[in-house]
């Protein structure tokens, strides 16, 4: 029965099973626990902190619950997420054994789970160490040529993140509930082919800095809701002539029914006294230390404020924050490269993938609008014979209508390519 089975599932099975005392893969064999959302505090982030790092409980459960908790902030989201995406729509190459580019090869991750590796390897620099596992692979073979040669492999569905609050990475193991001490290891050499580390295993990651920022805002939110909740709306009070029970009963009804500003009914020789800021713009407080925070946190995720926040600047100050962000962008595609080189491609070899001596490269080649790539070519016309198949593959005419032509000639159609009005869409 073996033998109808494909090898590479066999291979999988026996070394998940070999590796794991419990059987079968970390997403199998968590167990998942049930996150309610609530506010969490400075203390309790502290408290989390002192967790992870206490090397007798090395548990980053309550922290994971902070990081997620604060990543509702809308700034934070953003920030992130233009690392991320940036990364995911730069262009890349599959560099063959003999240094030739492979489009064949580098089809084999233009995959939706490829995009999706990217953001848990850049994430893993928010959150710090994750766990990716390789294992869920298609039932049945796919072709493709390379070179002339027929080739097959097992595609990849998917390449989880396995729970962060489930991974000890400072003893390579997952757990099955999150407060275990003790659990299966993905460095066992059965098994590690099947799981890649994003992030140093006792890095907390760059959320631990940005918590009290984020905290300091929603507090800062909170407090400015309130203050509109109780003075931002004019109060409204009754005073009664005389006690009246039942006429009480009725004013209260009716000041209810006007609306959510607060409200009040005084006997006479009773009074309300409204403290108010002696600043004609009390709001201002909140709102600065609201730009405050997202100004820090942009900061800490990209480097910069002028390509994230709104504000005035100069063409100069621009360019400087601009050549920032491209720093950290440079960076992220340094680490992305290395992590898909050093980790990936030996655990794609391992698993079928016909990738044996390539190499994952960054695709830096511009792309020059058609009347940059004509005034290109106009200056080569002076000195070489350009192909005329060049020509009409690159701007898509006809080859009849350069065959035999002078280069005068061809200088000439090109010039009218340019004024060529484009096709409605």
């Amino acid at each position: 029965m073996l033998s109808w089975l494909p090898t590479h599932l066999v291979q999988v099975e026996n070394a998940l099973r070999a590796g794991t005392p419990s059987g079968g893969s970390a997403s199998e064999g968590i167990v998942p626990e049930v996150i309610a959302q609530r506010a969490v505090s400075l203390q309790e982030w502290q408290n989390a902190v002192n967790l992870a790092r206490n090397p007798f409980v090395q548990n980053r459960r309550d922290l994971y619950r902070v990081y997620d908790n604060i990543m509702l902030d809308l700034q934070l989201t953003t920030l992130l997420d233009k690392r991320v995406e940036k990364l995911q729509a730069d262009k890349f190459k599959i560099m063959g054994p003999d240094g030739t580019e492979q489009p064949e090869l580098a089809a084999l991750l233009q995959t939706m789970w490829f995009r999706n590796f990217i953001r848990h390897v850049i994430e893993s620099i928010a959150y710090g160490h994750s766990l990716l596992e390789l294992a869920d692979q298609a039932p049945t073979p796919k072709t493709i040529k390379v070179n002339g040669r027929s080739l097959q492999y097992y595609p990849l569905l998917s390449v989880p993140l396995v729970s962060r609050p489930h991974v000890r990475p400072e003893k390579g193991q997952w757990v099955r509930n999150v407060f275990d001490q003790e659990g299966p290891s993905f460095r066992d050499p059965a098994v590690r082919n099947y799981y890649l580390e994003a992030g140093e295993p006792t890095d907390l990651g760059l959320l631990y800095k940005i918590t009290p920022v984020a905290l300091a805002k929603r507090y800062a939110m909170g407090s400015w809701s309130e203050f509109n909740d109780k003075l931002a709306i004019p109060f409204r009070w009754v005073t009664m002539k005389s006690p009246d029970a039942k006429r009480e009963q009725k004013l209260a009804q009716i000041l209810q029914n006007m609306g959510s500003a607060g409200w009040g009914i005084f006997h006479p020789n009773e009074e309300i006294k409204l403290l108010e800021s002696a600043k004609s713009d009390p709001h201002k407080c909140f709102l600065e230390l609201l730009v405050y925070c997202d100004k820090q946190m942009s900061k800490a995720i990209s480097g910069e404020t002028l390509t994230t926040d709104e504000g005035a600047g100069s063409k100069s100050q621009g360019v400087v924050h601009q050549e920032v962000a491209e720093l950290k962008h440079e960076a992220d595609r340094t680490f992305l490269e290395y992590i898909v080189n050093e980790q990936l491609l030996p655990r794609l070899v391992w698993i079928g993938y016909p990738l044996a001596g390539c190499k994952y490269v960054r695709d830096d080649s511009m792309e020059m609008s058609p009347q940059d790539q004509i005034k290109i070519d106009q200056v080569l016309l002076q000195f070489y014979n350009l192909d005329p198949q060049y020509i009409a593959d690159k701007y898509d005419i006809k080859l009849d209508y350069i065959k035999g032509k002078t280069p005068e000639e061809v200088k000439e159609v090109l010039e009218k390519a340019v004024k060529k009005p484009q096709p409605v869409a």
